[in-house]
């Protein structure tokens, strides 16, 4: 049986064409990704008002999924876990839980558990999104603590343009947002084919990298009890254990954190 020892569950969104392939990818031997769509509306971009109606479908996604029997299920949707502010992916996490009876997680809920064992306290950021996004993107991250001091973004409205980009041009985007006050790298959407610079760019500029496919593979793999050292998509993978970054503590010190920030 394929995912003999472990199969994690994908909530999609139905405009993606990325991340199943980033996953599977991923995996190592026993470990198999099974995806549910969801439901994006009519208007297939990267707003806020299209991130918003994408959730009204997240059960419905959901229930589908539950009869693959995973062990996780994944939101995997970057900006539509953090749209709306500090939280709101722990939010997320309880309509799944509740509905499918298992462990699960979002995208920036895996992302700020990477940044917390790689040490990110300030990182630049490269995004496909449009400034309002952007500007949720940062209200998000320095909500939980961890400062944005760069930002370079494609600005492309359009989902389907987000996996047009090329790794050669994600990884020029990453070298221009990259800064000696950063003390990491976080590439944003799970649209984006940023594990194939992820390893290339911690080499080049010295400094951890976290992209969202990348931190959802981990947490999701972590989250089955499985400690697999997944080779050439960045130092994330070197990390066994999960850090305490979802707990209620952890998130009570880093909101508390952000204002000192500087």
């Amino acid at each position: 049986m394929y995912g003999w020892r472990g199969r994690i569950g994908l909530l999609v969104p139905s405009g993606n064409n990325t991340n199943e392939p980033d996953f599977f990818r991923m995996a190592p031997e026993g470990v198999a990704s099974h995806a549910s769509r969801v439901y994006w509306g009519e208007k297939l971009e990267s707003s806020v008002e299209a991130l918003q109606e994408a959730l009204k479908h997240l059960e419905a996604a959901v229930i589908p999924l539950m009869h693959a029997r995973v062990k996780v299920m994944v939101y995997a949707c970057t900006s539509g876990s953090f749209i709306e502010g500090a939280g709101h992916d722990i939010e997320i996490i309880h309509r799944i839980e509740k509905l499918a009876g298992v462990p699960a997680l979002t995208t920036t809920t895996a992302c700020l558990e990477a940044m917390q064992v790689l040490g990110f306290r300030r990182m630049a950021v490269v995004t496909p999104y449009p400034d309002v996004v952007n500007e949720r993107l940062r209200a998000f991250f320095e909500g939980n603590g961890i400062e944005v001091v760069s930002l370079e973004t494609f600005d492309q409205p359009s989902v389907w343009a987000h996996a047009d980009n090329s790794p050669e041009s994600i990884y020029q985007m990453a070298r221009q947002a990259y800064t000696d006050k950063a003390d990491g790298l976080f590439i944003s959407c799970t649209q984006l084919r940023a594990i194939d610079v992820a390893d290339q760019l911690e080499q080049d500029l010295g400094i951890p990298v976290v992209t969202a496919n990348q931190a959802s593979f981990w947490a999701a793999l972590r989250r089955i009890g499985l400690k697999d050292r997944v080779k050439g998509f960045g130092r994330l993978f070197e990390i066994e254990e999960l850090p305490n970054a979802s707990s209620a503590q952890w998130r009570k010190s880093a909101k508390a954190s952000a204002g000192a920030l500087g």
